[in-house]
C-alpha cells in the first residue's frame, strides 16, 4: 500500500475528536446567546451526537455486508458536513441539536470504520503501527479543531463551526486514494463477538467517563476563574490533543516497552491529570495537568481499538470496532448527566467539581483494571 492510500485512510480518524473539538471552546458564549438555555442543555451540544452515534455504529457494523465500506464513507463525510457546518447557522437551541444530531448519525458510520479498514489491510507490526498513528491522527484533528476555533471565537460563536470544512479534505482523498473493496459473501458469515469485546468496551466506557469532562467542562472552568476566554480554551485543549498525537505516534514504542502495564499506566496519567486540573489555581498548573491527561489519551484508546482487532475474527473486526466505539459514545453522552448527578447528590457544584468527580472515576476504574489482573475476568486472546 503507497503512501497516499495510507494517509486517505488516516485521515478519517482526523474528524473524529475534532466532532467535538471544534465547539468545546465556544461552549460558554453559546450558552451566553442562548440565555435562556440550562448548562447542562448547552453541554448536550457536545454529548448529544454521541447518542446518535451508538445505534448508527453497530447498524454501520452490519451494513457492511450489503453497502461497500466506500460508499457508506461517502454518506457518513456528506452527514458529518451536513450537521457540522449547519450548526453554526440556527438560531435556535434545539434546530442546533438537530444538526448536531445529523452530524452524530454521521460520526456513527464513520467511526467503526477508521480502525475497522485499519484491520482489513494491515496485520502484525504494521496494524500497531497504523492504529496508533489512527489515535494519533484523531488528536492532530483535534489540535487542528482547538486551535482554529479558538482564534474564531473572537469573531463570534457561529465562525468555529467552519471548522468542519476539513471535511471536504478528506472526502477528497477518500474518493481518489482510498482503495475499494468487496462486500464480504454474507453466506459464510456469522456473527460470533466474544466476551472479550464486551469488556473492553465496558473499559473504554469507564475511560471516556474519566476525560469527557475536560472538552464538557473546561471552557466553564476557564472563563469562571478568569483564566482566559474561548481562545484560551481552544490552546489548552490543543495541549491534551498535542500529549496524545505525540503518544500516539510513538505507541508501538510504549506497548514493547510497557507490555501488560499499558493500560495502567495511561489510566494513571488520565486520573492524575484530571485531579491536577481540579486543583489548579493558575493557567501554567492546568497546562501541566493537561498534558498527563493528553499523554493518558495518547495511550489507552489504541491499545483498547488494536486489542478489540487482535480479539476478533476477521469477519467481524468492523462489528466488534463498533461496539467498542459505541461504548465510547455512551460514555461522552452520559459524562455530564453522571457528573450533575454525583454534584446534587454531594451538593458540590464548584466549578472545579467536575475535575474532583472524574478522577474519582478514573481510580475506581484503576481498582478494576488491578483487580482483573489478579481474577482475570479478561483475558487478552493474543
Amino acid at each position: 500500500m503507497n503512501k497516499m492510500q495510507k494517509i486517505a485512510i488516516l485521515s478519517i480518524s482526523l474528524l473524529v475528536i475534532m466532532s467535538s473539538a471544534a465547539v468545546s471552546p465556544v461552549l460558554p458564549y453559546i450558552g451566553e446567546y442562548f440565555s435562556n438555555s440550562s448548562e447542562l442543555m448547552i453541554k448536550m451540544i457536545i454529548s448529544l451526537p454521541a447518542i446518535f452515534i451508538i445505534p448508527v455504529a453497530l447498524i454501520t457494523g452490519k451494513l457492511i455486508f450489503f453497502i461497500k465500506k466506500k460508499h457508506l464513507l461517502y454518506i457518513g463525510l456528506t452527514l458529518y458536513l451536513i450537521g457540522g457546518l449547519g450548526g453554526g447557522l440556527q438560531n435556535s437551541i434545539y434546530l442546533l441539536l438537530v444538526f448536531r444530531a445529523i452530524m452524530g448519525i454521521g460520526i456513527g458510520v464513520l467511526i467503526p470504520l477508521t480502525r475497522g479498514i485499519i484491520a482489513d489491510f494491515f496485520t502484525g507490526s504494521e496494524r500497531v503501527k497504523m492504529m496508533g498513528y489512527s489515535s494519533a491522527f484523531n488528536n492532530l484533528g483535534g489540535i487542528i479543531a482547538t486551535i482554529f476555533a479558538g482564534l474564531l471565537t473572537v469573531y463570534g460563536w457561529r465562525f468555529p463551526f467552519l471548522v468542519y470544512i476539513l471535511a471536504f479534505v478528506v472526502l477528497f482523498l477518500v474518493i481518489i486514494y482510498l482503495p475499494d473493496q468487496d462486500i464480504p459473501p454474507k453466506e459464510t458469515h456469522k456473527i460470533q463477538i466474544n466476551k472479550n469485546v464486551w469488556m473492553l468496551g465496558i473499559g473504554h466506557y469507564m475511560m471516556i467517563l474519566t476525560f469527557f469532562a475536560v472538552p464538557s467542562g473546561l471552557g466553564y472552568f476557564i472563563s469562571t476563574n478568569k483564566f482566559g476566554g474561548g481562545a484560551t480554551t481552544g490552546l489548552l485543549i490543543s495541549i491534551v490533543t498535542l500529549g496524545s498525537f505525540f503518544f500516539g505516534i510513538i505507541f508501538h514504542r510504549l506497548r514493547a516497552l510497557l507490555k501488560g502495564g499499558t493500560v495502567l499506566f495511561g489510566l494513571s496519567l488520565l486520573t492524575l491529570g484530571m485531579f491536577g486540573i481540579g486543583l489548579s489555581t493558575n493557567l501554567f498548573e492546568v497546562s501541566l495537568a493537561l498534558i498527563l491527561v493528553g499523554f493518558g489519551m495518547g495511550i489507552v484508546p489504541p491499545i483498547i481499538y488494536l486489542q478489540t482487532s487482535l480479539d476478533s475474527s476477521k469477519n467481524d473486526v468492523t462489528l466488534s470496532l463498533a461496539i467498542v466505539s459505541i461504548f465510547s459514545f455512551l460514555g461522552q453522552f452520559s459524562s455530564p448527566l453522571i457528573n450533575s448527578l454525583f454534584q446534587q447528590i454531594f451538593n458540590y457544584n464548584s466549578v472545579e467539581s467536575t475535575f474532583i468527580i472524574s478522577t474519582f472515576i478514573g481510580l475506581f476504574t484503576i481498582a478494576i483494571v488491578i483487580i482483573n489482573k489478579i481474577v482475570k475476568i479478561y483475558t487478552p486472546s493474543k
